[in-house]
């Protein structure tokens, strides 16, 4: 199952106020603050350099910073590159009670649909919150420069029809 950024924080503050009973040892969560890099040390956990100058080694580190994770080259090498594949996205708030017909299948979860060429896909976060993604088809005649013709374009969404 896929959580937003919110919802992990959601749920790691309740396992953090409550004591952390659900996990082993107390915690030491460090929120709000910025991390400029983690460095992978054997035996003693990660180091963790951040903004303001300080530092401190942990048992475990999330990296939930995005693709261009400070966190990711203490675990991987690997680094973001373009796949040549360009997506368009946008937010639904509200969806159980303002567009009840897309909440139902994307559930407490996510939906991806695929056909020829195209695909959708769309993932619940906190809070009655969705995001929906779907390549976009540069020989669709978008101006991308004009904001408000490519926003109410359904040419994105050209090659779907209802079922």
């Amino acid at each position: 199952m896929c959580i937003g950024c919110s919802g992990f924080a959601s749920a790691l503050s309740v396992a953090v106020d409550g004591g952390g009973a659900a996990l082993s040892g107390p915690l030491d969560v460090q929120w709000g603050r910025e991390v400029t890099q983690a460095v992978p040390r054997a035996g003693d956990g990660p180091l963790v350099l951040f903004a303001d100058g300080r530092q401190k080694t942990f048992d475990l580190v999330v990296g939930a910073d995005g693709a261009w994770s400070r966190v990711r080259p203490a675990v991987s090498p690997v680094t973001p590159h373009y796949t040549g594949v360009t997506t368009v996205e946008t937010s639904l708030d509200d969806v159980d009670d303002s567009y009840p017909e897309l909440g139902r299948p994307i559930g407490d979860g996510s939906v991806s649909v695929y056909g020829v060429n195209r695909s959708l896909s769309a993932q619940r976060n906190s809070g009655g919150h969705v995001k929906v993604c779907a390549p976009l088809d540069w020989n669709a005649g978008l101006d991308l420069a004009d904001v408000e013709a490519t926003r109410s374009s359904r040419s994105l969404l050209a090659r779907w029809q209802r079922i």
